[in-house]
C-alpha cells in the first residue's frame, strides 16, 4: 500500500499563518479604502449640489469647504489599493472643478463685497439727505456718497450672478444722485437770489430815505420781488425769502394806495 500525508513543520505553519494574515490585512485595507472612496465621493457630490443651490457667496464658500473635505477623504486612500487607483482619477477631475468654482466664488465674493459697500454708502447718503433743507455743501457731500455707491456697483461684472441686483441698485442710486445734484443747484441759485434781494432791499431803504419818487421806489420793489421769487421751496433761503416777499409786496401796496 502507498499513502500520502501532509505534514507541516513549525516553520511552514508560521509561514502559512503570516500569508493568511497578510491576505486578511489586505482585504481589510481594501474594505477601508472602498469605504473612504464611497464616503469621499458622496461628500463631493453632495457639496457640488450644495454649491449649485447656494443663494449667496457665504453659502458657496461653505459648499466649497465641504467639497474640499470630501476630497481630503479621497486623499487618505492608500494608492496601492484598487479604490486608491480609482480615487486618483476622480481627484484629478474634482481638483479641476473646484479650482474653477473657487475662482468663480472669489469673483462672486468680490461682487458681494462691492454691493455691500455700495449699500452702505447709499444708506449713509439717504440718512444724510433726511430732514432738509441742507446747504449746498451738504448736498455736495450727499452727491459724493451716491457717486461712491455707483462707482462700486459699476464694478460688478456682467457674468456675475449678482449683476442684475447691482443694476437695479445702480438705477436707483443714479436717480438719487440726480436728485441730490438738482437740490444742490437749487440751493446755490436760491441763496444767490436771496443775497441779491437783500442787497436790493438795502439800496431801496437808502433810496426811500432820500428820494420819495413813488414810481422809482415801486420799480425797485418789483426788482426785489423778482429776485425773491427765484428762491425755490425746500432750500435754506426759503423761509427768509417768504418773509421778505411779504414785506416787499406790502410796501408796493402802500405805495399804490397812497
Amino acid at each position: 500500500m502507498f499513502s500520502c500525508t501532509w505534514q507541516f513543520t513549525l516553520d511552514e505553519f508560521e509561514s502559512a499563518r503570516k500569508r493568511v494574515g497578510r491576505m486578511e490585512a489586505k482585504v481589510y485595507q481594501e474594505q477601508n479604502a472602498q469605504t473612504l472612496l464611497t464616503e469621499g465621493t458622496a461628500a463631493v457630490n453632495d457639496a457640488k449640489q450644495q454649491y449649485q443651490q447656494a443663494q449667496d457667496a457665504a453659502e458657496k464658500q461653505e459648499a466649497i469647504a465641504a467639497w474640499q473635505a470630501g476630497m481630503d477623504l479621497l486623499n487618505q486612500i492608500p494608492s496601492q489599493t484598487l479604490a486608491g487607483r480609482m480615487s486618483q482619477t476622480q481627484l484629478a477631475a474634482y481638483r479641476r472643478d473646484i479650482e474653477q468654482v473657487s475662482s468663480q466664488a472669489t469673483a462672486s465674493q468680490r461682487s458681494y463685497s462691492l454691493i455691500a459697500a455700495a449699500k452702505q454708502f447709499g444708506w449713509t447718503a439717504a440718512n444724510a439727505a433726511q430732514n432738509p433743507p441742507h446747504t449746498a455743501a451738504q448736498w455736495q457731500e450727499i452727491a459724493l456718497l451716491w457717486q461712491q455707491a455707483i462707482d462700486r456697483l459699476k464694478q460688478v461684472p456682467l457674468a456675475d450672478p449678482a449683476y442684475v441686483d447691482a443694476q437695479q441698485k445702480l438705477a436707483q442710486y443714479q436717480q438719487n444722485l440726480g436728485v441730490a445734484r438738482t437740490r444742490r443747484q437749487a440751493e446755490i441759485e436760491s441763496v444767490r437770489a436771496l443775497r441779491r434781494a437783500k442787497d436790493l432791499i438795502s439800496q431801496w431803504q437808502t433810496l426811500a430815505g432820500s428820494n420819495p419818487n413813488r414810481s422809482l421806489l415801486a420799480s425797485k420793489l418789483q426788482s426785489i420781488i423778482n429776485q425773491l421769487e427765484i428762491v425755490q421751496a425746500g432750500t435754506t433761503a426759503t423761509a427768509e425769502a417768504k418773509e421778505l416777499l411779504k414785506f416787499a409786496r406790502a410796501k408796493i401796496l402802500e405805495l399804490q394806495s397812497d
